[in-house]
């Protein structure tokens, strides 16, 4: 199956698709489980149920690992659409889940790091991989 944009799958509603990003976040509500799955055209909620495959695999995954999903786009309950979100009137029902790599999970979020830290020099995080991901954040935000 190709692989949809998030940013697509509006025009998706009703068929099942094959997408691919980072988990974002993870919330497990015991039945289910949420994650929200972002790439480089924005983010979506999914709903993995435990009745399927995938579900096994959504227990294990943690923030920044990358992961290939298949699922049918349904449209959200009335009372569940999330306005502030792009995606919020939509979510994805995965059916299967594929671990494409591991990550080790920051020691923060890194939409913190977006936020309040500014580089300056290579010594001021411990972490060479946040360090490198806020020094490119720091010169993409001069270029605006």
């Amino acid at each position: 199956m190709q692989r949809t944009l998030i940013t697509d799958l509006r025009e998706h509603i009703g068929k099942e698709v094959s997408i691919s990003g980072w988990i974002n976040v993870r919330r497990d509500h015991g039945k289910l489980v949420f994650i929200d799955l972002r790439e480089a055209t924005g983010k979506v909620q999914m709903v993995i149920i435990p009745s399927v495959e995938a579900y096994n695999v959504a227990q294990r995954v943690r923030p920044e690992w990358v992961v290939e999903v298949t699922g049918l786009v349904q449209k959200r309950p009335e009372k569940l659409i999330n306005a502030d979100e792009p995606n919020g009137d939509i979510e994805l029902q995965v059916s299967q889940m594929v671990v494409l790599n591991e990550a080790e999970t920051p020691p923060f979020p890194l939409a913190i790091a977006m936020i309040f830290f500014t580089p300056v020099g290579n010594d001021l995080l411990s972490n060479k991989r946040l360090s490198r991901f806020t020094s490119a954040l720091n010169f993409t935000s001069t270029l605006w």
